[in-house]
């Protein structure tokens, strides 16, 4: 329990856009794609997100985010006292294939922040992809946070949730997810709290 933390990294590309912004609420757009190493076959895994400025941001560009990464953390203990915080260690890219994908997607958003309908809208500099790209990726990385996995289902629970070995505990989160999805997680974790929740009590 406590590893195979996975999670959605993202790295931010602004368009330079330096305009008034709207009134709330904003438009968001979502486009996925596939990486260059991923077949068509296969879920996407690889995002751009925008979001439109708005009076309190007028911020725009796009958040890369890679939806199938290999790199993985950990939640453990740090120590027997109940009340301390657990050690969170968040997905540091240790796969290189993430970096690669990521810097694929970065050079995508960069593509569309050239398309000519955006630029009449973009007063400022038209970005460029760093001289570095991998060091900007790697200083510039957030979370979502989409972290899933840490008690994964068929290794910390079973398919109704009761974690192995200690009768009458069940775990209904993102945390059973044994993999995050290609997409948001709040619609799967309702799935999963809608459905095992009703097994649950019909065991009692």
């Amino acid at each position: 329990m406590g590893a195979n933390l996975v999670d959605h990294p993202s790295v931010y590309v602004d368009f330079g856009y330096d305009g008034a912004g709207r009134a709330v609420p904003a438009l968001h757009t979502i486009v996925t794609f596939h990486s260059s190493e991923r077949s068509s076959g296969e879920t996407p895994d690889l995002m751009l997100w925008l979001a439109d400025p708005t009076d309190e941001d007028t911020e725009f560009g796009a958040e890369v985010v890679l939806l199938r990464p290999r790199s993985r953390g950990s939640v453990r203990l740090r120590s027997h006292d109940p009340l301390d915080p657990p050690v969170i260690e968040l997905p540091s890219l240790g796969d290189p294939a993430d970096v690669e994908r990521l810097a694929e997607g970065y050079r995508r958003a960069l593509e569309v922040a050239a398309q000519p309908v955006l630029r009449r809208h973009c007063f400022g500099a038209e970005p460029a992809e760093p001289e570095d790209l991998e060091a900007v990726i790697r200083s510039e990385l957030f979370s979502i946070p989409h972290t899933v996995g840490t008690c994964a289902m068929g290794s910390v629970v079973d398919e109704s949730s009761s974690v192995y070995g200690v009768d009458g505990l069940s775990v209904v989160d993102a945390s059973i997810m044994p993999d995050v999805p290609s997409g948001f997680t709040h619609l799967p974790a309702i799935m999963l709290a809608e459905r095992l929740s009703k097994y649950i009590a019909s065991t009692f």
